[in-house]
């Protein structure tokens, strides 16, 4: 049982560090892309439809922020695995 819930200890701290880092990538995606906008800017395009935004925002953001946080994650991961 003991090791169950360290288990569980890692993939969740492993989860964490991934959505901070996702965040992180996403902050400075968004600070490149859009400048320095306000807090009220940011919620009005947050609430408007996916249908309307154009396959470049999207691509963007995936190549921007998606993409270097995957490549990060992985190699912690690796580096994880290799110290354990």
């Amino acid at each position: 049982m003991h090791k169950v819930i360290n288990i569980i200890k890692k993939c969740v701290k492993q989860i964490i560090f991934f959505v901070l880092l996702l965040l992180t990538f996403s902050l400075i995606w968004a600070e490149g892309r859009y400048g320095n906008i306000g807090f009220d800017e940011i919620v009005f395009h947050l609430n408007m439809p996916l249908k309307g935004v154009a396959q470049d925002y999207i691509s963007s953001y995936v190549l921007g922020a998606v993409r270097p946080t995957c490549v990060l994650f992985v190699v912690e991961i690796g580096i994880v695995v290799l110290i354990s």
